[in-house]
């Protein structure tokens, strides 16, 4: 009785368990594309808002730069890099305050 326990019950547990390992990595990849689209977006966007306002405040380069490195570290590519660093070169502060103070 025990070697039928083990030829055939112990198969069938290991079969089972490898298709829920694979289901579940096909689950967690979903999830890692989801957010690295979105990510992507967000990034975009902002790239988007700040261009035309003609600069960025620190706290939203300080939001792009961590939104960036969470994408990288997922495998992004490179336009969003470049995006970010386009970004990266913008003024921290309005053009049209700079010469209020002065």
């Amino acid at each position: 009785m025990l070697d039928f326990i083990v030829k055939y019950y112990i198969q069938i547990i290991m079969g089972i368990s490898v298709s829920a390992i694979g289901v579940m990595m096909a689950a967690v990849y979903s999830l890692f594309s989801g957010v690295r689209a979105l990510l992507r977006n967000e990034i975009i966007g902002a790239y988007n808002h700040y261009m035309l306002k003609g600069y960025i405040p620190i706290y939203a380069m300080e939001n792009v730069h961590e939104m960036y490195l969470a994408y990288h570290r997922l495998g992004g590519n490179g336009t969003i890099t470049k995006l970010v660093g386009e970004i990266k070169k913008m003024s921290s502060y309005a053009a049209d305050n700079d010469k209020k103070e002065k």
